[in-house]
């Protein structure tokens, strides 16, 4: 039995849902995931008052995402007194004007306290960066101030196609299945 893919329009607020039989749409969400190195992190402080991070990134197999900051950086703070919530942002910008493909995720955000899960995320920045650093697992963990950062996504669109309404552009996003996007990256 196939699933259709429920196209975006007004009735869905231009949000469809992808066919999950349909392997198309996840192989270019990875595509996108594996030539971003920089997404946007957005976090919102405890009155409300939102905050956009641009971050360098790495992700693992599971589309965790990882990053270095600071403790006392706003985006840090946001996520210890906002339980985590966060969304982010990536995307491919092509030479073309308004043609892009992106990623969009929500999910939670926390500081990695852990020593042995510090030490497996140092190699995953540096393969990323392409950069051998002399850093170790250490240098993110107390009594320093800088911490590694998981994102863990709960869910996950892809730019849709842009739709024609009179003489305007509507866009348009795809929500995928975060199970099979995550196991098609394990491969």
């Amino acid at each position: 039995m196939t699933h259709p893919m429920i196209l975006p329009c007004a009735k869905n607020n231009y949000v469809g849902i992808a066919d999950p039989t349909d392997m198309d749409l996840p192989k270019r969400a990875i595509a996108i995931l594996d030539a971003c190195r920089y997404c946007t992190l957005s976090t919102v402080s405890p009155d409300g008052i939102p905050w956009g991070s641009p971050i360098f990134f790495a992700a693992d197999t599971g589309i965790n995402v990882y990053w270095s900051s600071s403790t006392v950086s706003q985006h840090s703070r946001n996520l210890d007194q906002s339980s985590g919530q966060a969304t982010i942002t990536m995307y491919v910008a092509y030479d073309k004007p308004g043609q892009t493909e992106g990623l969009y995720f929500r999910g939670h955000g926390e500081a990695i306290e852990d020593k042995a899960q510090a030490t497996q995320i140092l190699p995953l920045m540096m393969a990323k960066s392409g950069r051998l650093l002399t850093r170790t697992a250490s240098d993110y963990l107390e009594p320093s101030l800088r911490r590694f950062y998981q994102f863990t996504p709960e869910a996950v669109w892809i730019t849709g196609d842009r739709l024609v309404d009179g003489n305007q552009l509507i866009d348009t996003k795809i929500a995928l299945d975060m199970a099979k996007l995550k196991e098609l990256n394990s491969l």
